[in-house]
C-alpha cells in the first residue's frame, strides 16, 4: 500500500548570522580584503626595528587605535587609519622576528604578494568571525585585534604564547583583523 504525500511547502531557511568580513554570495574573502592588505603592505615601511623595540611599537599603534575607537561618535576614517598603522607595524615586527634568525629556516617573508596565504597559514579562520548579539561590530572588531595585541605584548618566554610562532601567530592575527576591518569601513563609506 502506497501512501500520498502533501507537497511541502517551500519553507526559506532562516538568514544566516550577519558576518560583515566574508563575502556570503561567494564564500571567499572579498575584494575588499585583498585590496586592503594590499595597501597594508604598501603601507609597511622598511624603517628597521631592534626585535626588543617590536612590542613597544606594536602597543603603541594599539594604543592610538583603542583611543579612537573610544570616541563618541566614531570617525571611521580615523579608525581605518590607525588600523592600517596597525597592521603595518605587525608586519614590520613579523620581518624583525624573521631576519632576527626567530623564526628559523622556515621564514618567508610578508611581502604583498604572500601575506593573504601566510595569514592563513598562520591565523586561519579569523575572517569566520561573527558578531551576534551585538550592534556595535566594529566596537566587537577593536575588541578582537586589542585582545590580539594584548596576547603578543604580553607573552612571556618559554610559554606556548611567548614562543615565536605563538607570537607570530598574534601578529598574522592582528594584521588579518586589521585587513577585514579596513575592507569592512571601506564598504561601509562607499555605501554611505
Amino acid at each position: 500500500m502506497t501512501m500520498a504525500s502533501k507537497p511541502t511547502a517551500h519553507r526559506e531557511l532562516p538568514a544566516p548570522y550577519p558576518n560583515i568580513f566574508i563575502d556570503e554570495r561567494s564564500g571567499m574573502h572579498s575584494l575588499g580584503y585583498l585590496a586592503a592588505l594590499r595597501e597594508i603592505g604598501d603601507a609597511t615601511d622598511a624603517q628597521a626595528i631592534v626585535p626588543a623595540g617590536a612590542p613597544a611599537l606594536v602597543s603603541q599603534s594599539a594604543e592610538s587605535l583603542r583611543s579612537v575607537l573610544a570616541l563618541q561618535p566614531r570617525d571611521y576614517a580615523l579608525i581605518r587609519e590607525h588600523a592600517l598603522a596597525l597592521a603595518a607595524d605587525a608586519i614590520r615586527a613579523i620581518k624583525v622576528m624573521g631576519e632576527s634568525g626567530e623564526l628559523g629556516n622556515g621564514y618567508v617573508s610578508p611581502t604583498i604578494q604572500r601575506l593573504a596565504v601566510l595569514i592563513q597559514d598562520h591565523a586561519p579562520r579569523v575572517g569566520d568571525l561573527t558578531y551576534l548579539g551585538t550592534d556595535d561590530m566594529f566596537g566587537r572588531w577593536g575588541d578582537e585585534i586589542l585582545g590580539a595585541v594584548e596576547r603578543y605584548t604580553a607573552a612571556r618566554p618559554h610559554t606556548l604564547n611567548g614562543s615565536a610562532r605563538g607570537r607570530v601567530k598574534n601578529l598574522y592575527r592582528i594584521v588579518a583583523l586589521a585587513a577585514h576591518g579596513i575592507a569592512a569601513l571601506s564598504e561601509r563609506s562607499r555605501n554611505r
